[in-house]
């Protein structure tokens, strides 16, 4: 049988990589007698793809220390491997390496780098690579805008989707979550309900359950519970989570909406009918509304189920 070429190993290594299967592919990759760009980038990619960011990290310096130049490619895994770590020192060194190397910041590397800045707060460094681009996309304005409603400057957020539809960039699913977080950190509930419903209507996006969770916890954080019930109930279409029930469950309690709380929970219950914090949750709402009756009957339910427990 003839020897496999590079060609033959690179392809092997990507695909396995690609496919989630990174300890085959790093077997093939350490089985490999030469390796060029495509293998380091491709290994590289798998290991960031998989969240063994760890790994991702330590074969990016193995490359160097191999004399192996990494291209953009290489760099969109490296800086979401330090993304997914919160290694943000060590997203500007790898910044700076594109700088001092003149790597070209074409619109997927300016993404990623817009993105790790913003995820992180850094928001100087994001806006200067984000004006320092020739070209962005959706995704790119999408960083900014997610990065500013989270830490805190949802006007800000929202003054560049205004800034985006008017160069002609149309918003995704992914803007829309920074939008509607955006809106829950100013506390505009008529400006964010008036968002959830163009996105179908104006935009074209489907609302998934993240848009729902964002907008549940819009409405009831800011005392709107039963609005925030007809997102759940009446106008999602799709099954509320548990982690979106969750969420109105805790509103409605700070606003004291007991009769909202019971249902939420009945809800909770049938879709974890094995997790105890559901019915201790009911429990306790039983026992602050002085029903007594329901207490025993839930205490009873407990003792005749097998429970899983959630780890702190």
């Amino acid at each position: 049988m003839p020897a496999k070429d590079l060609v033959s190993w690179n392809t092997m290594i990507h695909g396995f990589a690609t496919c989630g299967d990174v300890g085959t592919a790093r077997q093939l990759f350490d089985m490999s007698s030469e390796r060029d760009l495509v293998s380091w980038s491709s290994m590289i990619a798998g290991y960031a793809k998989s969240r063994q960011s760890n790994e991702a990290l330590i074969l990016f310096h193995d490359m160097q220390s191999a004399n192996v130049r990494p291209d953009r490619v290489t760099m969109v895994s490296v800086l979401f491997a330090c993304g997914d770590l919160g290694a943000l020192g060590m997203g500007k060194i790898v910044h700076e390496y594109i700088d001092r190397n003149k790597v070209e910041i074409a619109v997927k590397l300016g993404t990623s780098l817009v993105d790790m800045y913003a995820k992180y707060g850094d928001i100087e460094n994001s806006l200067k690579v984000f004006n320092g681009m020739g070209v962005k996309d959706v995704l790119t304005w999408s960083a900014v805008i997610i990065g500013r409603a989270n830490h805190g400057f949802g006007e800000h957020a929202l003054d560049y989707l205004a800034k985006m539809i008017s160069g002609g960039i149309k918003a995704n699913d992914i803007t829309f979550i920074g939008v509607l977080s955006a809106c829950s950190h100013v506390g505009v509930v008529d400006r964010g309900w008036t968002y959830f419903t163009s996105m179908n209507d104006k935009y074209g996006v489907t609302p998934k359950i993240e848009h729902y969770g964002c907008m549940v916890d819009l409405l009831v954080e800011f005392g709107d519970t039963s609005r925030g019930k007809r997102a759940l109930l009446e106008i999602c279409p799709l099954l509320p989570d548990a982690i979106v029930w969750r969420t109105f469950i805790s509103a409605c309690k700070i606003h004291k909406n007991m009769e909202l709380v019971e249902e939420a929970t009945v809800n909770l219950l049938e879709l974890e009918p094995h997790m105890d914090g559901n019915y201790v949750l009911l429990s306790n709402m039983y026992a602050q509304g002085k029903k007594w009756d329901d207490v025993v009957n839930v205490r009873r339910r407990m003792r005749d189920k097998t429970f899983i427990r959630f780890r702190e």
